[in-house]
């Protein structure tokens, strides 16, 4: 970058006021000079000074465009202001149809939901009568099962007595007969043969019982155990 050669302000002061004067045009003298064109003739007088009288009609003027400029604005913004008005209480009116809609589907949905908690609550009562019912018909049929397994054991106890019993018979039938066979004076080897096939019989018989029994006795084992804990 080249340095310049003015080091101060006041040299380039000094610089431009050396250098103005050329540059200065020669000042204007009322009169033409010898070697000037002669001037043209006006086309307007020069004016004379403002009176009172005109200065009053001017400002007159001036007021009154200045009062109709601001009856104008005045008029338009209250029609401004009035169209504002009229959108403000449209939208207020728009807002207030909304809130009163939403309200309006609030108590719906709040009776909706209101009918449906009290058929709910119906539902749980009718239901708790179900359950409760139920309880008391499973205590009632736990009653009958207990009454019909102590029948049972007493039917089957008596069955064993009933089959004792008539082993016994049997065999006081079979020591009858051999005593009568004895008796009769019938020869030995019609009484033995009579003799074993009542044994043989009588066996059958034993055998029979026996099995009847041990039938009895596997069904009793094989039914399942009797619960008497309640439902909850």
């Amino acid at each position: 970058m080249n340095p310049s050669k003015f080091e101060t302000p006041h040299a380039v002061r000094d610089h431009f006021e050396k250098i103005t004067p050329m540059f200065r045009a020669p000042p204007q003298s009322d009169t033409n000079s010898t070697d000037d064109s002669p001037s043209s003739a006006r086309d307007t007088l020069f004016m004379n000074d403002i009176t009172r009288e005109e200065l009053s009609l001017t400002l007159s003027a001036i007021e009154s465009r200045m009062d109709k400029r601001i009856d104008r604005m005045e008029s338009t913004e209250e029609k401004r202001s009035e169209s504002y008005r009229r959108e403000q209480e449209a939208r207020d009116k728009l807002y207030t149809e909304r809130f009163e809609a939403m309200h309006k589907r609030l108590e719906d949905r709040d009776a909706i939901i209101d009918s449906k908690l009290d058929t709910m609550s119906s539902s749980v009562k009718l239901m708790t009568q179900t359950v409760d019912g139920f309880e008391v018909r499973l205590d009632k049929k736990l009653d009958e099962v207990k009454s019909s397994n102590r029948s049972a054991r007493w039917a089957t106890l008596a069955i064993a007595a009933a089959t004792v019993v008539g082993i016994w018979g049997v065999n006081s039938t079979i020591v009858g007969s051999v005593t009568g066979f004895f008796d009769a004076g019938q020869s030995t080897l019609q009484r033995q043969q009579v003799t074993e096939k009542l044994i043989i019989d009588a066996k059958a018989q034993s055998d029979a019982t026996y099995k009847l029994l041990l039938e009895m006795q596997a069904r009793e084992q094989a039914k399942p155990p009797q619960t008497e804990n309640k439902p909850q």
